[in-house]
C-alpha cells in the first residue's frame, strides 16, 4: 500500500488508529512496526518514540477499539447495560479481527476500562450493593463477550454447514436435525433476546437480595 503523507506530527493515537485500519484490512499477521511505518510514511524506528514494542502496539489497538464501547450516560442501569452490550457487538462488526485479538491475548494494560467503569457506575447508581454490582457485571459481560466471540469464530470458519458436514449422523442426530435452524437464525434478534434475559435475571437477583436484607433487619 502506498505510504500516507503526514500533515501532522506522529502521536500515539494516530499510530494506533492507523494500526487498527491495517488490521481491519489485512489481519493481525500483517501488522509490524515496518509495515505500519510504511503506511505512515516514516521509518519504523520513529514509532518506538510513541509505542514501546510490538506487544504494546497490539494492546494499543485493542484499547482504541474498546474505547468505542462507552455509554451515552442517559437512562438507568438497564438502558446503560443494554447500550453497552449492543455497542460491543457493533464494535466487533467494525473491527472483528481486533476483537478476536482481545479474546485471545493477555493484556498488559486496562484496555477494557471504559466499559467496565460505565457498567459498574450504572449498577451502583441503580442501587445495587457493591457485591451485587460486581456479580451483575461479571455475569452480564460473560454472556455478551461469549456470544460475540462465538459469532466471530463462526464467521472465521466455514459456517454451520461446513461444521456439521464432519459430524457422524449416528452420534449427533439432534445437532444435524437442527442444522438449518442453527444456520438461518436471526442473530440480531437472538443476541438482543439474550441481553434482555440477562437484564431480567439481574433485576430478579437484586429483588431477592433486597428482600433478604429486609428480613435480616
Amino acid at each position: 500500500m502506498k505510504a500516507r503523507q503526514l500533515s501532522t506530527p506522529l502521536t500515539r493515537e494516530s499510530i494506533l488508529r492507523e494500526a487498527v485500519d491495517l488490521v481491519d484490512e489485512q489481519g493481525v499477521t500483517a501488522l509490524s512496526m515496518r509495515s505500519l511505518g510504511t503506511r505512515l510514511g516514516v521509518e519504523a524506528m520513529s514509532l518506538y518514540h510513541h509505542v514501546a514494542s510490538k506487544e504494546a502496539l497490539l494492546d494499543g489497538i485493542v484499547e482504541v477499539v474498546l474505547d468505542e464501547v462507552a455509554a451515552s450516560g442517559h437512562g438507568g442501569w438497564r438502558p446503560t447495560l443494554r447500550e453497552l452490550a449492543h455497542r460491543y457487538r457493533e464494535a466487533s462488526r467494525r473491527h472483528p479481527r481486533v476483537l478476536l485479538l482481545f479474546s485471545s491475548r493477555t493484556l498488559t494494560m486496562p484496555s477494557w476500562r471504559r466499559a467496565v467503569e460505565d457498567t459498574l457506575a450504572a449498577l451502583r447508581s441503580g442501587g445495587f450493593s457493591d457485591e451485587e454490582t460486581v456479580h451483575a457485571y461479571r455475569v452480564f459481560w460473560a454472556y455478551v463477550v461469549g456470544y460475540v466471540l462465538a459469532e466471530l469464530r463462526m464467521a472465521e470458519s466455514g459456517g454451520a454447514d461446513d461444521y456439521h458436514r464432519h459430524l457422524p449422523a449416528s452420534e449427533y442426530p439432534a445437532t444435524l436435525a437442527l442444522t438449518s435452524v442453527l444456520r438461518d437464525a436471526d442473530r440480531d434478534e437472538e443476541f438482543a433476546r439474550g441481553v434482555e434475559l440477562q437484564l431480567d435475571a439481574i433485576a430478579r437477583f437484586r429483588h431477592r437480595a433486597a428482600r433478604g436484607r429486609k428480613r435480616r433487619r
